[in-house]
């Protein structure tokens, strides 16, 4: 079975039109603007192949927003045993020529992850180099961290102090750790 994919956008009509000549018995749609975690018709679509279907697309970015993306979502259907074609993008496919061009893509992917991640790294200890503390702020000030500890050790309850601070009692229990 041949189906197709594709994101309802200004020229839907036109997409929905190029499947249907393409021999598209079953085209599956998602709405722009969801994000992209939750494509649930692409996620239906590949869930539905079977070995030896097709999916099609007119354009690689109507079913991936990334190369990650995009990967991933070739793997899935690689998984499925079924095959892949772009109308657009010609060399996107799952003949041995496309197969080889996905394992370029995934080597640029793994590389791409690395140098975000060592942007970040290096983003981070630059913010902590500044005195930039990160994470979440803290529930309490320094003030009301001193006050607490005072309270517990006048014998109050962790329920008690955390109530008046509004906060949960484990919040008022790492202080006592």
């Amino acid at each position: 079975m041949i189906h197709g994919y594709m994101i309802s956008t200004s020229d839907s009509q036109d997409v929905a039109a190029q499947l249907k000549a393409a021999g598209c018995e079953k085209v599956h749609r998602d709405t722009r603007g969801t994000a992209k975690t939750e494509r649930v018709r692409r996620r239906r679509a590949i869930e539905q192949l079977n070995a030896g279907d097709t999916i099609v697309v007119a354009r690689l970015n109507q079913i991936a927003d990334s190369t990650l993306d995009l990967v991933a979502t070739l793997n899935a259907i690689a998984e499925r045993k079924a095959n892949f074609r772009s109308l657009a993008d010609a060399w996107a496919d799952t003949t041995q020529r496309g197969v080889r061009l996905m394992s370029v893509l995934e080597g640029i992917t793994a590389f791409e992850r690395d140098v975000r991640s060592a942007r970040t790294e290096a983003g981070q200890a630059r913010a902590v180099a500044r005195g930039v503390k990160l994470g979440r702020k803290p529930k309490l000030t320094p003030k009301q961290e001193q006050e607490a500890l005072r309270r517990r050790k006048r014998g109050e309850t962790l329920a008690t102090i955390a109530e008046s601070f509004n906060v949960s009692h484990s919040t008022i229990s790492r202080l006592v750790a």
